[in-house]
């Protein structure tokens, strides 16, 4: 790399870091803006796909100690634990040309990675446990509803009605951590990498396009792992060292979820086909929605395309 290239890189790269300091800043102090920190590995993706690794690696230092010097170290941590992990095996990827389902998978497995250990060392620095979050935070649902109820004079049954369904959502937002931080963290994935790709069109940068999601399919080998994962699950039952309920709560959810999308894009599929809009594709998708019991019928529908391949596309 030559001086002024050198340079360039330099200078974009605390361009971006600066403009990464901003957005963590604002997502902290405004929380109008809270929901942008989910964004914040953007900026060091497209310094690490433009520049490479070295200089993404320095710019979520840099950005890391600006931010833990005006907030607190332990922000600092997050920054780099949570974006320093997804920012560079993205922006790496992306940089080496793989293709976007490839950069996005093994994005999402570095997120997942990251939110492990950030939320072990969170609890361990801090105190600060996700369970008990959850659990103080329909503890104050529930006494806000049960305040709101007695005064409407409401009848009891009714109370007690609110009371187990909240208990009952309780128990299933604990159960779920595990399934929730792995979505959680393919999504984030997803919409970094679909935002830096667009940002680096517009800078002339090449970058894969992930397949429409009209066009989305699972590998053909899908169902022969969920057999398998089913049954390895059902297996394990017995071993004292591991909660039976909460893994298979969280495994068939995992499953519920890849099957429900892979319907979703069966759904899409036909009504692309007949030239329907996308705003009009949406609006129907959230009428199937509304309806009770619509979700499982589309997991149905996906787990169908899976054996018959519905739409007679490749995967």
């Amino acid at each position: 790399m030559n001086r002024q290239n050198k340079t360039k890189s330099m200078v974009e790269s605390a361009l971006f870091a600066a403009i990464a300091v901003v957005f963590a800043l604002a997502g902290i102090y405004l929380p109008l803006f809270a929901y942008a920190l989910i964004l914040l590995p953007v900026p060091f993706i497209i310094i690490g796909a433009k520049h490479g690794i070295k200089y993404n690696i320095l710019s979520v230092l840099a950005a890391s100690i600006i931010i833990g010097s005006m907030t607190e170290p332990l922000k600092a941590l997050f920054i780099i634990v949570v974006v320093g992990f997804n920012s560079v095996v993205v922006g790496y990827m992306i940089e080496k040309k793989f293709s976007a389902g490839k950069t996005i998978f093994y994005g999402s497995i570095a997120s997942i990675m990251a939110s492990i250990i950030s939320l072990t060392l969170l609890s361990y620095i801090s105190g600060v446990n996700i369970i008990q979050t959850i659990e103080e935070s329909f503890k104050m649902s529930n006494d806000l509803y049960n305040a709101l109820l007695k005064n409407i004079a409401a009848n009891p049954s009714k109370i007690e009605e609110v009371k187990k369904s909240l208990e009952y959502a309780q128990n299933m937002a604990i159960m779920l951590v595990p399934s929730s931080v792995i979505f959680s963290s393919i999504i984030i994935t997803y919409i970094n990498y679909i935002i830096s790709g667009a940002v680096l069109r517009r800078m002339g940068y090449y970058i894969a396009k992930p397949r429409k999601f009209s066009q989305f399919r699972l590998p053909k080998n899908i169902l022969m792992g969920t057999v398998i994962i089913l049954v390895s699950t059902y297996l394990v039952r017995n071993l004292k060292t591991i909660d039976f309920e909460t893994l298979f709560a969280n495994v068939l959810y995992i499953f519920f979820i890849i099957y429900f999308v892979e319907g979703l894009s069966v759904i899409w599929f036909f009504l692309e086909k007949r030239n329907i809009g996308k705003g009009l594709r949406v609006f129907i998708t959230i009428i199937l929605l509304s309806i009770p019991s619509m979700a499982m019928i589309i997991m149905f529908i996906g787990l169908a395309d899976i054996i018959i391949n519905i739409r007679k596309i490749e995967s």
